[in-house]
């Protein structure tokens, strides 16, 4: 019985493993991404949509944007470390991160 049990465990894990595995959510070097400011509404304020593994991916910075990087649909260049907290709650789509070198493209 214990290894039913094992195997099951085992098999839920690298299937869920799996199933993230082609979206990145670890910055290699420096990222392309696209402010936007559609989602302010929804009191998600500015976000940073990426691409990765084919979907589209919104980062949320923990610190606001300097106003030079505040401005819709501007293409960016940026460092970012993903943080273990959770979105605010009108939020839950977008990742919580922290950028670094931020410049436009």
């Amino acid at each position: 019985m214990r290894i039913f049990y094992f195997l099951v465990f085992f098999s839920l894990s690298l299937w869920l493993g799996a199933q993230n595995a082609d979206v990145s959510l670890e910055s290699e070097g420096k990222t392309e991404g696209i402010v936007t400011t559609k989602f302010k509404k929804k009191g998600c304020g500015s976000l940073v949509m990426i691409v990765s593994g084919g979907k589209k991916i919104y980062l949320m910075p923990k610190s606001p944007l300097e106003k030079e990087f505040d401005k819709n649909k501007l293409r960016i260049k940026f460092t970012y470390r993903r943080l273990r907290m959770p979105s605010p709650a009108n939020c839950e789509f977008c990742y919580m991160v922290e950028l670094k070198e931020v410049e436009k493209k």
